[in-house]
């Protein structure tokens, strides 16, 4: 190959490439890949494309699930789990704007674009009707329940080339603890203004009427854990990916998810975890385990990392 043909197609390539950018960014799509040839730092924050979900990196670490002396026997007992690899946890709670791209291209049902009315044993039961007022992008996506979790799960990591899933039990304990031992990451005594729980409402500016009791809060209200993690005690339980079991005696002991015997319905047996915005501070205890309740689970998101 002559040098005047090498240099034609170094620059045709080069055009090309251009090309490619060009068209991508008339189109809007986004860059199909973050990708890392060594894993990031903990605390490295970033995003897959424009409107994903924040990520941060969370570090290998032991942790402690459960608690010999727990009152509750599916709190017992304590398991010294050990992840010896890094993940990329999504820094806040899935919000309605993200929930609803998915819903956009007709893979996710919707969330807070309607309410609710009346009661499920009058003669009308349920009416669903659009809300008198506009409601906050930001707030918490509720009402996740395993099927529609799994569908965005599969949209978002179409979209991005990346491999999202929900986080193991172990996981999210390790996350949530942020490398600290006490009931709740900051110590062992409750602290009010930590996290959205049933007295907190008022830390952010509600519209006139807002159905409080039915709704979690704008996220990120709270203060971020030691790994840079905000709500993940309050505002909504979040679910794991493990099924639920009468006791801890069996979870595994490398982070990987616990997975056997489960039944499988509409709801699922999945473990939540952190507690709602209708909770008590009790309910936000890091030990605390739950399983889906009705409006009150979240979505927060787990990416592999190379």
């Amino acid at each position: 190959m002559s040098d005047r043909t090498g240099y034609a197609s170094v620059y045709w390539a080069i055009v090309f490439s251009g090309m490619l950018i060009v068209a991508a960014a008339i189109l809007e799509v986004p860059n199909p890949k973050v990708f890392f040839v060594d894993i990031p730092p903990p605390g490295t924050v970033f995003r897959d494309c424009p409107d994903c979900p924040e990520m941060v990196v969370i570090p290998p670490g032991t942790v402690v699930v459960g608690d010999d002396e727990a009152a509750e026997p599916e709190e017992r007992p304590a398991v010294h789990v050990t992840i010896g690899y890094s993940f990329a946890m999504s820094r806040f709670e899935v919000t309605l704007d993200q929930w609803n791209q998915c819903a956009d291209d007709g893979l996710c049902p919707p969330r807070g674009r309607t309410v609710f009315f009346g009661n499920w044993f009058s003669p009308e039961g349920l009416k669903e009707v659009p809300p008198p007022f506009p409601i906050p992008g930001d707030l918490a996506a509720g009402d996740v329940y395993l099927p529609f979790a799994s569908a965005y799960i599969r949209w978002l990591s179409r979209k991005t080339g990346q491999k999202y899933r929900l986080p193991s039990e172990a996981e999210w304990v390790h996350a949530a603890r942020g490398g600290t031992t006490t009931r709740y990451w900051w110590g062992d005594a409750f602290e009010p203004d930590k996290e959205v729980w049933k007295g907190f409402e008022q830390k952010w500016d509600m519209p006139k009427d807002w159905p409080i009791e039915s709704s979690p809060a704008p996220v990120g209200l709270g203060n971020p854990n030691p790994f840079g993690l905000y709500d993940m005690l309050g505002n909504l339980d979040e679910l794991v990916v493990d099924c639920y079991h009468k006791t801890l005696k069996g979870l595994p002991l490398d982070g990987s998810p616990w997975i056997s015997d489960c039944r499988h319905d509409f709801f699922g047996t999945n473990v939540t975890r952190g507690g709602t915005f209708k909770g008590e501070p009790d309910d936000l205890v890091i030990l605390r385990r739950g399983l889906i309740g009705f409006g009150h689970t979240g979505l927060r998101l787990v990416r592999d990392l190379p």
